[in-house]
């Protein structure tokens, strides 16, 4: 599988390259902003506890990770929930984002690599065209981009994030 993938790669040029890895790398980075998100969450359930579920009903502060939080009252709770759905949101913003830009570019590779297949195989001489068969032939132009990029790329992109 590996060597697939290498294969696959040698045919990008360097900057198709860079911007696959970029794209791959920031589409994996946006999972820690789910690792932010339900850190917040677990926040905002110790300062309900803490703070609202005591019998006293007092505001006093919440310790996390030996960390002191001051006192926070409801307006400031509710502020804290509206920060962590804006964060999902960013992430899944984000993510939808990258996933498009990623796509596109591994249907601009797997286009531009088909037309360089086709060229090769049309400009050759009749004779080099006719050894092989209609089905060899539509394969070549289609089926062999479509597993080199598509599926290779994709699934090497879906596996890092």
């Amino acid at each position: 599988m590996f060597a697939a993938v290498r294969l696959s790669l040698s045919f990008l040029t360097r900057k198709q390259r860079v911007t696959y890895f970029s794209l791959v790398v920031f589409r994996s980075l946006t999972g820690l902003l789910d690792v932010v998100g339900i850190g917040l969450i677990g926040l905002i359930a110790g300062i309900g506890v803490s703070q609202y579920g005591s019998a006293s009903g007092g505001r006093s502060p919440v310790k996390i990770l030996g960390i002191t939080l001051p006192a926070i009252t409801s307006e400031g709770l509710l502020w804290l929930v509206i920060f962590v759905l804006v964060v999902f949101l960013f992430k899944a913003s984000a993510a939808i984002f990258l996933s498009w830009k990623l796509t596109a570019l591994v249907a601009d590779i797997e286009s531009e690599n088909a037309g360089k297949i086709a060229d090769y195989l049309l400009r050759g001489s009749l004779d080099s065209v006719k050894q092989f068969s209609k089905a060899e032939f539509q394969w070549a132009i289609t089926g062999s981009t479509i597993f080199a990029f598509t599926g290779l790329l994709n699934n090497v992109a879906t596996l890092a994030s």
